[in-house]
């Protein structure tokens, strides 16, 4: 008697895409999604970046219970910070924020770059800010 042979599906092999020496595109990027969780636009919030010896101007993306997106930074601006300080101007009040940076994507060679953020000890009110942001989201996606 033999053993009834199984048949290996696709879903049963994990396909990821050879990294090592290049850059991740965006299609690769959006199949290797690692994140906990869900990102939200945001409009017209604006934020001050600096790594403690300069600064610059960027436009928060989208932000999550975790971390925000920031794009249009400058892309020499302090790319082997480890640390960073943050002001995001919101609509109706601004927040201080310390941030770590999780990523970093070129946006246009040599100019500017995104990157995303964790937030490490957020603030009340910014917990207060994304409780209203996560709670329309819901509302806005329908």
């Amino acid at each position: 008697m033999t053993k009834p042979q199984t048949e290996e599906t696709e879903e049963a092999i994990p396909q990821f895409p050879l990294m090592i020496g290049r850059r991740i595109s965006k299609e690769d990027s959006m199949h290797t999604n690692r994140r906990r969780c869900k990102r939200n636009a945001t409009m017209g919030l604006m934020s001050i970046m600096s790594d403690g010896d300069s600064a610059c101007i960027g436009v928060v993306e989208d932000v999550s219970a975790t971390g925000i997106r920031v794009s249009q930074i400058p892309s020499h601006f302090a790319e082997h910070s480890q640390g960073y300080f943050g002001v995001v101007y919101g609509p109706l009040q601004d927040f201080k924020l310390k941030l770590q940076p999780k990523w970093r994507s070129e946006i246009r060679k040599d100019m500017y770059q995104m990157i995303g953020f964790q937030v490490v000890s957020p603030t009340l009110k910014w917990k207060q800010f994304l409780t209203v942001i996560l709670a329309t989201s819901g509302v806005n996606d329908s």
